[in-house]
């Protein structure tokens, strides 16, 4: 027995419930390492297509006062999931159809 009132769950994706830092830290037998560490910033490279990487706090701040990138937003539940979509006009990541308004800043994190 359940809440009928509630909508029914979103499509979940992998079973990740942590985004990871996809930042190569180094190589190991031709195989390259990332970083590993609980990711808090998506960051959009480009756009169109998007090419976009997850990074933990150390390599977020340096990677955004050092490289060039389209936008940034916190780690939100859409990020990573099958079928989500890096949304330029609200600059997160968002599932289709979802109506939910997020507008979480970095500035504070990375400039801080």
């Amino acid at each position: 027995m359940g809440n009928t009132d509630r909508p029914p769950v979103p499509l979940l994706g992998e079973s990740r419930t942590v985004r990871l830092c996809d930042r190569t830290i180094g190589k190991e037998n031709g195989q390259e390492i990332a970083c590993g560490k609980p990711a808090v910033v998506h960051i959009a490279w480009y756009f169109n297509p998007c090419v976009a990487s997850f990074s933990c706090p150390e390599h977020a701040t340096k990677a955004l006062n050092k490289w060039s990138y389209f936008q940034v937003h916190l780690v939100g539940p859409d990020c990573g999931m099958p079928g989500a979509v890096w949304d330029g006009d609200e600059e997160r990541c968002l599932y289709p159809g979802e109506e939910l308004p997020v507008r979480d800043t970095v500035e504070e994190f990375v400039h801080g």
